[in-house]
């Protein structure tokens, strides 16, 4: 059985949310142990931002519970993260109101629109992250979909993380990764692919061992931060 919360003892600001555990929730220690250990994911994304996070715009593109989208809302000039099911999202917003931290929740499928719409929402650098998310858009949807999601974030030099799902993980053929493209890195639009930074920030632990998946940071142009 998949690990749940519920939350019952809500009140006028404490609305009742009942969620699949695949991630932790942020700053809640009495909870079960989340699908994925996300931590290590938070804190390697940090890492590798390093001092410059302090300047950007966080957009966390399916943030689930939000873990890293709090994560690096400490941080960051600001974090928005966007969830197609709306209990993630009621989560979010209580979970980052415990926490006194400004992040800014909404329910919206990811979409080429809505990314691109995020894309222009704020001035200065930004950061958009696309963890775990591209191959379910590729399954969903097409590998031309999960592409143009892709360019959009990528619009005004923003700066892209991606981890991704790997087309050899042995998984039940319902969940569609005959989709996928045979390397990875290809669901990136040829063009981009030919002519992006690209750079591997590291290996992550998945929820269905022993796969581990690769994170990389992509952006058009100006090299990746420190």
């Amino acid at each position: 059985m998949k690990p749940t919360v519920s939350d019952t003892s809500h009140g006028p600001h404490e609305p009742e949310f009942d969620v699949e555990l695949y991630q932790p929730l942020f700053g809640r220690h009495d909870q079960p142990v989340a699908l994925r250990h996300t931590e290590d994911r938070a804190d390697l994304i940090r890492t590798k931002l390093g001092s410059g996070l302090s300047d950007q715009h966080v957009v966390d593109l399916g943030c689930n519970l939000g873990y890293i989208t709090l994560h690096l809302a400490q941080f960051a000039r600001s974090a928005i993260g966007i969830d197609r099911d709306a209990r993630n999202i009621r989560a979010c917003r209580q979970i980052a109101s415990e926490a006194g931290l400004k992040a800014t929740f909404a329910s919206e499928q990811v979409t080429p629109g809505i990314v691109g719409k995020l894309n222009k929402m704020n001035t200065g650098p930004k950061v958009f992250l696309m963890l775990n998310i591209v191959h379910h858009l590729v399954v969903a949807e097409s590998l031309a979909f999960a592409q143009d999601t892709i360019r959009e974030a990528l619009q005004d030099n923003s700066l892209l993380i991606l981890e991704l799902a790997r087309r050899e993980e042995v998984v039940p053929q319902s969940w569609g990764w005959d989709r996928l493209p045979q390397h990875e890195l290809q669901v990136l639009p040829p063009d981009i692919l030919d002519c992006a930074r690209i750079r591997i920030l590291g290996w992550t632990s998945t929820h269905i061992p022993p796969y581990t998946r690769p994170m990389y940071m992509v952006q058009l142009s100006a090299p990746p931060l420190d």
